[in-house]
């Protein structure tokens, strides 16, 4: 069994990687968790190469060390679910890197449309990402990126890259040069880029912004509302808590967290709202189970049909 170290001491694409940015593979090997790569290896050397090769998923063991063929001696199904299962793990660790900003990724658009300019992928989507490292892609929804770049350091905007996805709204307000400019420097009007790598705007300055950005920037809010503990609501009308009450219910049922009840769920649903709001009029239990009846069901019913 590989006892983990921090690097692998003769990777010589970890040691290459560490200063610089590195595929999606070279990444895992240099940065994520040392014991998680190691259960990793591990579960791949209790596969031959053929079995690997159906799995479908990037070889992180060295080829000679994986098991030889050996027909006395059958791949068990337990052995494909621990390489998946350590699979799993080390990807929540990835994405957890991503999130709190302690890795940083940039890409090239494979679809809906392709693309040729590299841009930067937000640290706030980790969450959604989804990650092929064998192709070295990563998926965000209907967004596909290929040519997967990592590094430990902010990335900085370079002339030649576009906007990622929700400043493109924003860059997509402004003639070419003005565009060109602000990439240039880093920021994309009336947006500037802090030391720390967010884009900050001006209260004075939102009314210059489209529709689809402002949308694009409440789907962000809801999203850090429902995935971050410590994430507070931004104080609405009462009419508009109850999408995020919706959202926060859909989060619930993907975790399998859905009570069995929904006057059960209603009641959950109102105090994690008055977790998030202070000194504001919020929908009372009854309202959340009458208006949200509907989509309890379906998720109900959906939950149900996973399990059996």
């Amino acid at each position: 069994m590989e006892v983990p170290s921090a690097r692998d001491a003769g990777s010589d694409e970890a040691h290459s990687a560490e200063t610089s940015a590195a595929n999606l593979r070279e990444a895992i090997l240099t940065w994520c968790d040392p014991i998680l790569v190691a259960d990793i290896k591990n579960a791949e050397r209790r596969l031959t190469y053929e079995d690997h090769a159906e799995m479908s998923l990037a070889l992180l063991a060295e080829r000679e060390t994986l098991k030889k063929p050996d027909r006395f001696d059958r791949t068990s199904s337990g052995d494909y679910a621990a390489l998946r299962g350590a699979w799993d793990y080390l990807v929540r660790d990835l994405r957890d890197r991503i999130e709190r900003r302690a890795l940083f990724v940039e890409a090239v658009r494979l679809a809906p449309e392709r693309g040729t300019a590299v841009e930067q992928i937000n640290n706030h989507w980790a969450a959604d990402m989804t990650f092929d490292v064998m192709r070295n892609t990563l998926s965000l929804g209907r967004d596909r990126f290929g040519s997967v770049r990592i590094s430990a350091t902010p990335i900085p905007v370079r002339s030649d890259s576009a906007p990622t996805q929700a400043s493109s709204h924003i860059a997509s307000q402004y003639g070419p040069a003005e565009s060109a400019t602000a990439c240039k420097a880093g920021s994309y009007p009336p947006f500037s880029l802090t030391a720390d790598g967010h884009y900050v705007v001006a209260p004075e300055d939102v009314a210059q912004l489209s529709d689809d950005t402002l949308l694009a920037l409440l789907e962000e809010h809801a999203r850090r509302v429902v995935g971050t503990p410590d994430a507070r609501l931004i104080s609405p009308g009462k009419v508009s808590f109850l999408p995020i009450i919706l959202r926060k219910m859909m989060h619930r049922a993907e975790r399998g967290e859905l009570l069995p009840k929904l006057v059960d769920e209603g009641e959950y649903l109102a105090q994690w709202i008055a977790s998030k709001v202070q000194h504001h009029h919020l929908p009372s239990a009854g309202t959340i189970t009458k208006t949200l009846s509907k989509n309890y069901a379906v998720l109900k019913a959906q939950s149900t049909a996973a399990i059996q």
